[in-house]
């Protein structure tokens, strides 16, 4: 999700005079020292050209012969989410959004990216951040600083984790699997208390445990459902 060093690459070179093309930037935020702070960092790079900024993205104005490359914005003002988003993706020039947050919130970052947005970049972090989000989102390319990303990677981790619905067998515990491969091999409960070490009466438990959960009624079931999951052959 990182952006190329030579993101600004991407625009080519001025025809007439053979100068590399800067990235032109719109900045919105609604903290004023903040939005001086990203200015001054987006400044100091030779290939980014800041050619506005607003306290919000309806007040937002830039140039119509020059429109922006990239719109950097507040995350948490109400006017950065959602449609808000859509408007400044779709502006003029089709720029790329990047986002600033002060913390990481999953629900913001999720609905921010399934916005449009191409990056999120945190203010702790800004410093090493910004230039690469600008650059990649003028590529066309994510970014997102490290602590979005660790959120993203372990929100899809979590995911995996849960039992699927379409996995019966993942709303087992270990316990009932083990005896529903023991009761599809022909077992008898005496047997299986006896191959894991437990009383007769708790593979009772578990077997109806897993007979509620799967749906089964009866033995016979089981076995079928054991075979047709290819726990048992």
């Amino acid at each position: 999700m990182t952006a190329r060093s030579d993101a600004v690459a991407t625009f080519g070179h001025d025809i007439l005079g053979g100068a590399p093309v800067r990235i032109r930037v719109l900045l919105v935020h609604r903290n004023d020292r903040v939005r001086r702070e990203l200015r001054r960092i987006l400044e100091d790079e030779p290939a980014i050209h800041v050619i506005g900024e607003a306290r919000d993205v309806d007040a937002a104005r830039a140039p119509a012969s020059d429109p922006p490359h990239v719109v950097v914005t507040d995350a948490a003002a109400p006017a950065a989410r959602g449609s808000a988003i859509g408007r400044a993706a779709t502006a003029p020039g089709d720029p790329g959004v990047v986002l600033v947050a002060r913390r990481v919130h999953p629900e913001s970052l999720r609905d921010a990216l399934r916005s449009g947005a191409l990056g999120y970049v945190i203010e702790d972090s800004i410093a090493s951040d910004l230039v690469s989000g600008v650059r990649a989102a003028a590529a066309r390319r994510r970014y997102l600083s490290a602590r979005a990303e660790q959120l993203l990677v372990d929100g899809c981790l979590a995911q995996a984790a849960r039992p699927s619905a379409a996995d019966p067998v993942a709303r087992l515990t270990g316990r009932e699997r083990e005896i529903l491969q023991l009761i599809g091999e022909g077992r008898r409960p005496q047997e299986i208390a006896r191959l894991l070490g437990i009383a007769r009466t708790t593979v009772g438990t578990h077997r109806r445990s897993l007979m509620t959960k799967l749906g089964l009624h009866n033995v016979a079931q089981i076995v079928r459902f054991a075979m047709r999951s290819r726990m048992v052959s």
